[in-house]
Protein backbone atom coordinates (compact mmCIF):
# COMPACT_ATOMS: atom_id res chain seq x y z
CA UNK A 1 0.00 0.00 0.00
CA UNK A 2 1.19 3.47 -0.77
CA UNK A 3 0.93 6.45 1.59
CA UNK A 4 -2.34 7.72 0.09
CA UNK A 5 -3.99 4.32 0.37
CA UNK A 6 -2.93 4.04 4.03
CA UNK A 7 -4.26 7.54 4.75
CA UNK A 8 -7.60 6.64 3.14
CA UNK A 9 -7.83 3.47 5.23
CA UNK A 10 -7.09 5.44 8.42
CA UNK A 11 -9.75 8.03 7.52
CA UNK A 12 -12.25 5.21 7.00
CA UNK A 13 -11.37 3.72 10.41
CA UNK A 14 -11.76 7.14 12.08
CA UNK A 15 -15.12 7.70 10.39
CA UNK A 16 -16.32 4.23 11.42
CA UNK A 17 -15.29 4.84 15.04
CA UNK A 18 -16.91 8.30 15.04
CA UNK A 19 -20.13 6.86 13.58
CA UNK A 20 -20.26 3.95 16.02
CA UNK A 21 -19.54 6.13 19.08
CA UNK A 22 -22.21 8.58 18.01
CA UNK A 23 -24.80 5.86 17.31
CA UNK A 24 -24.16 4.02 20.57
CA UNK A 25 -23.58 6.78 23.13
CA UNK A 26 -24.77 9.87 21.26
CA UNK A 27 -21.50 11.77 21.52
CA UNK A 28 -19.40 13.30 18.76
CA UNK A 29 -15.73 13.09 19.69
CA UNK A 30 -13.63 15.99 18.44
CA UNK A 31 -10.07 15.30 17.34
CA UNK A 32 -8.71 16.94 20.49
CA UNK A 33 -10.79 14.49 22.58
CA UNK A 34 -9.44 11.25 21.08
CA UNK A 35 -7.81 10.36 24.41
CA UNK A 36 -10.88 11.24 26.52
CA UNK A 37 -11.57 8.36 28.92
CA UNK A 38 -15.10 7.34 27.95
CA UNK A 39 -15.44 4.86 30.82
CA UNK A 40 -14.16 7.16 33.58
CA UNK A 41 -16.39 9.97 32.31
CA UNK A 42 -19.48 7.75 32.46
CA UNK A 43 -20.05 7.72 28.72
CA UNK A 44 -19.27 4.03 28.16
CA UNK A 45 -20.65 1.10 30.15
CA UNK A 46 -20.83 -2.64 29.53
CA UNK A 47 -24.10 -2.41 27.60
CA UNK A 48 -22.60 0.30 25.39
CA UNK A 49 -19.59 -1.94 24.74
CA UNK A 50 -21.84 -4.82 23.64
CA UNK A 51 -23.86 -2.51 21.39
CA UNK A 52 -20.67 -1.08 19.95
CA UNK A 53 -19.31 -4.55 19.13
CA UNK A 54 -22.57 -5.53 17.43
CA UNK A 55 -22.61 -2.34 15.38
CA UNK A 56 -18.93 -2.68 14.42
CA UNK A 57 -19.55 -6.27 13.32
CA UNK A 58 -22.42 -5.06 11.16
CA UNK A 59 -20.44 -2.20 9.62
CA UNK A 60 -17.25 -4.24 9.11
CA UNK A 61 -19.12 -7.30 7.84
CA UNK A 62 -17.25 -9.67 10.14
CA UNK A 63 -17.56 -11.24 13.55
CA UNK A 64 -15.41 -9.90 16.39
CA UNK A 65 -14.41 -12.65 18.80
CA UNK A 66 -14.68 -11.65 22.47
CA UNK A 67 -11.13 -12.91 23.03
CA UNK A 68 -9.92 -10.09 20.76
CA UNK A 69 -10.78 -7.24 23.15
CA UNK A 70 -10.95 -6.08 26.78
CA UNK A 71 -12.75 -3.20 28.48
CA UNK A 72 -9.66 -1.05 27.93
CA UNK A 73 -10.24 -1.32 24.17
CA UNK A 74 -13.31 0.91 24.71
CA UNK A 75 -11.67 3.42 27.03
CA UNK A 76 -11.12 6.12 24.38
CA UNK A 77 -11.58 6.96 20.71
CA UNK A 78 -7.93 5.98 20.08
CA UNK A 79 -8.39 2.65 21.87
CA UNK A 80 -11.51 1.84 19.84
CA UNK A 81 -9.72 2.86 16.64
CA UNK A 82 -6.87 0.51 17.53
CA UNK A 83 -9.36 -2.32 18.13
CA UNK A 84 -10.97 -1.74 14.72
CA UNK A 85 -7.55 -1.85 13.05
CA UNK A 86 -6.70 -5.17 14.79
CA UNK A 87 -9.90 -6.95 13.81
Amino acid sequence: LDVNEREDIMKNYRKLVNDVIYEVIGVEVDENQHNLDLIENGLMDSLSMVNMILLMEEKLGKRIDCSEFTNDDFRSFKAIESLVQRV
